[in-house]
């Protein structure tokens, strides 16, 4: 059952639905399965083919040589080659529970592409050519499955035919036996149980295709569905084989089938003509493909009890992906590995009972939160919803744990695990808004300098930080619950992180060992260059939610472009007359891009840009301007700079029109992040009050700095870089003296579990409780006036004393309106 916090009433209230909810009841009616990225060796994805129970995955990857590599993957080891140097082309088709891996090698040069037999182990390669002996007559050409207890089995020549072998393992060499054929001169063995069962097919003395399961040297005919061909492709422990075979009704077309015990069974199809079983596991699960209604198109199909369903309905919510049938990986976990229409590969798991603990509750205003405790591998995606169909795709974080956080929520609502069949959760927020609380955001070790970047909507935070390697040596860093975790760089000294999406992706840019410049991207914590157009520095500015990323690269002419990049490729943005220098800023969820280039004339314009379309200039109101932002609905935030004020916040509507937000008393000003609520903040410098982080809303312009109190440890608040749809704003200024991150969030009562008030040896203790991450300033104030700042522990705790407040009191909480307690000191 789903474990709920316990909230004040006046905040949230939370309870377990009951099963009859629609959302709960269509979870628990099927299967459904979280998703984890294989990763690739190269940039053109993976194609998975075999699984073992230890959910190490093998099969082919496209390496940045242009050349396919067998691969051995899994989430806690990552990707390996497996190929050696010589070959150029490999493919692993099975690995056991020992992780040794069989597959095939293609040497191009070769006038015939020679294919060789291979089996991987501890970091081994060999030729099972080798492995035979030298008189056997055989030449190996594929190994497509092995046992538990070493037993190969696949095909090669032999007497100049081509016939299925089983190999035994043996010293020196492995013992080969010839599985022989049903009459004809073709055999290809498939798959081999931990008995030493085969199974695959062989050609009968008519020349036609017939499935067969070998065993002790007999090799038994498993017949058609009444047609003149069958394949066999998989088989388990129990003897249960699965394949494809045609029917006597129609001979164009094939059917999945199962036979176990003398019985061949047809498995159907999705409403179509044609279906194909590929893999069985220990439970009986049938992995493969099959035909709709409309046409055939090779949905993915999965058969469970007999019952066939489409894979790609089981994803999770929002992912978008279709899956490719063929040759896909199951394991007796129920874990399964294909490739997708992103040219990826994926891992499957399933869902049901994965969510061991769920907390609900209300962050400000608003948002409501929901953090999971999972028993999924790192990186797995799946969705989480609300009754209103709204839903959100999440990922586990290394320790475990998934949030999902759905903003601009008012009334009760229903939060439900996709896939979880133990209920859902229900919410029922009663917000009550009030200012800011102030996060600073650590440096690393021995560091004494961070600044923000961005700040996401799931509340992390990605700059820039120093520490371990010295002053002023910065890196790239993340920010969560208090923690500064270092993103590294590609073998240089220095790297920063400029943007983030929702599924976590950071890009920024990192410094390798040459010294020079890349644009990268992070995912679960592994870095990837970017590459470049030709030029020897590359930076990354920014990201959307559908992993598209913008920046500016050196180009092969010596020049600086504006890049767009998805899917591994980068390419030149068409800004118009060949500017020696342009760059993209930023880039919303449709796809819109914004930068400027050079025009050569003294002055930088402004562009928009879609992909796929013309660059479209932006209006100025003096010599330059400069989006540095733009969100969903198309207005971006900026600086114009004029001849006579300097630097001077903008914004653009969706049609390209200016609009100046400051008046001409500010000499210099700029604005940096803008959220969908049109929400604005950056920095203003005026003679009056000098550098300040500033906000913009409906009701004007307003100075950061107004939330600051006595006795907390900030100097000032200089700069605002970024404001999430929550309304956090991100940005750095001074502390104690020091160049700090900070992170302000609107404060609400309901991030407050208990505030108390006490009273020892004459003075007020002052305690909190909250949801508040660590390194959160508050303030206690008394109507006596007595105050002092308190910062939050890793569990959300802070603690202040104010001495000689004794008598009655009323002790708040500057941060939150009527957020008080009453106490009497004797």
């Amino acid at each position: 059952m789903i474990r709920l916090a316990n909230r004040p009433r006046w905040a949230c209230t939370a309870a377990v639905c009951a099963a009859q909810l629609s959302a709960a009841s269509s979870a628990s009616a099927e299967q459904r399965y979280s998703m984890v990225r294989i990763a690739e060796l190269g940039d053109g994805g993976a194609r998975p083919i075999a699984m073992n129970s230890r959910s190490q995955v093998v099969g082919s990857s496209w390496t940045f040589s242009h050349e396919y590599h067998a691969f051995l993957w899994s989430v806690e080891d990552g990707i390996t080659d497996l190929t050696p140097d010589w070959p150029d082309d490999s493919i692993a088709y099975d690995v056991n529970e020992s992780g040794r891996v069989v597959g095939e090698v293609i040497e191009d040069l070769h006038p015939t592409d020679v294919l060789s037999a291979f089996v991987w182990a501890n970091g081994q390669w060999e030729d099972l050519n080798l492995r035979i002996p030298p008189d056997s007559g055989w030449t190996l050409t594929t190994a497509r499955g092995i046992n538990n207890a070493g037993q190969i089995v696949g095909w090669g020549k032999y007497q100049r035919a081509t016939h299925g072998y089983l190999l035994t393992p043996g010293d020196p060499y492995y013992d080969i036996v010839d599985l022989g054929t049903l009459g004809g001169t073709q055999t290809c063995a498939y798959a081999v149980n931990n008995h030493g069962v085969v199974a695959g097919f062989s050609t009968k003395g008519n020349g036609q295709r017939h499935a067969f399961l070998w065993r002790e040297g007999v090799m038994q005919d498993l017949g058609t569905l009444g047609g003149d061909a069958s394949e066999a492709q998989g088989i388990n422990d129990l003897e249960q084989v699965v394949g494809f075979a045609r029917s006597g009704w129609n001979q164009s077309y094939g059917h999945a089938f199962l036979w176990q015990d003398g019985v061949m069974t047809d498995l159907g199809t999705l409403g179509g003509a044609e279906s194909y079983a590929w893999r069985i596991n220990e439970s009986g699960t049938v992995l493969g493909g099959a035909e709709g209604v409309i046409a055939w198109e090779g949905e993915s199909a999965i058969w469970t009890d007999g019952l066939i369903q489409p894979l790609d309905s089981l994803l999770p919510r929002g992912a978008g992906l279709k899956l490719y049938f063929e040759e896909p990986a199951l394991n007796d976990a129920g874990r399964i590995a294909m490739s997708a229409s992103d040219g990826h590969g994926w891992m499957l798991v399933p869902l049901d009972g994965s969510i061991l603990r769920v907390e609900v509750n209300v962050l400000g205003g608003s948002t409501i939160e929901a953090r999971m405790v999972t028993t999924l591998p790192e990186g797995a995606t799946f969705s989480v919803s609300l009754e209103s169909g709204e839903f959100q795709l999440v990922s586990v974080r290394p320790d475990g744990r998934a949030v999902a956080r759905f903003f601009n929520q008012t009334g009760p609502h229903t939060v439900c695990m996709d896939g979880q069949a133990d209920g859902c959760a229900f919410v029922e927020c009663d917000p009550i808004p009030s200012g800011y609380v102030i996060q600073e955001l650590p440096p690393l070790p021995h560091g004494a300098r961070s600044g923000c970047g961005a700040v996401g909507d799931t509340g992390i935070v990605v700059g820039e930080a120093d520490g371990i390697f010295g002053s002023h040596v910065y890196h790239a860093v993340s920010w969560e619950q208090g923690q500064t975790i270092d993103l590294g760089t590609l073998g240089g000294q220095t790297s920063n992180a400029s943007d983030l999406n929702a599924m976590g992706w950071i890009v920024g840019t990192a410094q390798s060992a040459e010294e020079t410049y890349h644009a990268v991207l992070w995912v679960n914590g592994r870095i990837s260059d970017l590459g470049n157009l030709g030029g020897s520095n590359a930076f990354a500015e920014g990201v959307n939610d559908a992993g598209q990323i913008v920046g500016q690269s050196g180009t092969s002419e010596g020049n600086v472009a504006a890049f767009f990049w998805e899917v591994g490729v980068m390419t030149p943005i068409p800004v118009p007359g060949n500017p020696g220098y342009s760059t993209a800023q930023a880039i919303n969820s449709a796809g819109e891009v914004v930068g400027y280039w050079d025009s050569g004339d003294q002055s930088d314009r402004p562009f928009r840009w879609s992909p796929g379309g013309d660059v479209s200039e932006m209006q100025r109101t003096g010599l330059s301007a400069y989006p540095y932002a733009i969100n969903d609905h198309g207005v971006a935030a900026g600086a114009a700079v004029e001849r006579d004020f300097g630097n001077r916040a903008v914004v653009w509507a969706p049609d390209g029109t200016i609009h100046v937000l400051v008046p001409e008393d500010s000499y210099n000003s700029s604005a940096r992040g803008i959220n969908n609520a049109g929400e604005i903040v950056g920095v203003i410098r005026d003679e009056l009050t000098g550098q300040h982080a500033v906000r913009w809303d409906a009701n004007g312009r307003s100075n950061l700095n107004k939330h600051l109190h006595n006795g907390c440890p900030w100097d000032r608040l200089s700069f605002a870089s970024s404001i999430n749809e929550r309304g956090q704003i991100g940005g750095y200024g001074s502390l104690a003296g020091e160049d700090r991150g900070f992170l302000m969030t609107p404060a609400y009562a309901g991030n407050i579990q208990r505030l108390s008030a006490s009273c020892k040896r004459g003075d007020l203790v002052v305690r909190v409780k909250s949801w508040l991450p660590p390194s959160t300033t508050l303030t206690a104030s008394t109507d006596t006036g007595h105050a002092d700042c308190m910062t939050t522990d890793a569990s959300g705790r802070a603690k202040t004393r104010l001495y000689g407040a004794a008598g009655a009191a009323n002790v708040c909480l500057l941060e939150y309106d009527r957020l008080c307690r009453t106490v009497s000191c004797r």
